[in-house]
């Protein structure tokens, strides 16, 4: 038995993450909260200062970070820039290639996230496909986009 779940930090084994399931943690202590904080994205900073540490590109907020946040991200996570700057960012957004299709994009970048946040349940259609993790206000979705698989966390 792994310590992360001896201490409840993710599901069992084999138990996909169930997104109905309420939250009863910390509202800004989520299992996706850790995820960002350990893969250097600055969530609780105030725009201005993300906008003074990274600048502004086409109305949005390039978060670099020392390492990508997942796989096959293309570029930089990104916020919107034109509300408050005394405001947290509180949605972030990028786009995933792995170099499969749309759907399998998903599929894989599902699997990933899944080491950090329990597995996921990928849900086909013929629009494509979806996987969404929630703890609370917090959430955590990937989908399928003409251009590949994008991610969308949201901290509150």
């Amino acid at each position: 038995m792994s310590l992360a779940s001896l201490f409840g930090l993710r599901p069992r084994e084999g138990r996909a993450h169930d997104p109905s399931r309420p939250w009863a943690g910390p509202a800004d202590g989520t299992p996706i909260h850790g995820f960002l904080d350990q893969r250097g994205v600055p969530w609780r900073a105030p725009r201005g200062e993300l906008i003074e540490r990274f600048g502004v590109t086409d109305g949005a907020i390039p978060i670099a970070t020392a390492r990508p946040v997942l796989p096959g991200l293309v570029g930089a996570l990104t916020t919107q820039a034109g509300l408050p700057p005394s405001l947290p960012a509180t949605e972030f957004t990028g786009l995933i290639r792995l170099g499969g299709t749309p759907v399998a994009d998903v599929r894989q970048a599902a699997d990933e996230v899944s080491q950090y946040l329990g597995r996921g349940r990928v849900e086909e259609s013929r629009a494509g496909a979806e996987c969404l993790w929630r703890f609370g206000a917090a959430s955590l979705s990937l989908r399928s986009t003409p251009d590949g698989c994008e991610i969308r966390i949201r901290t509150a």
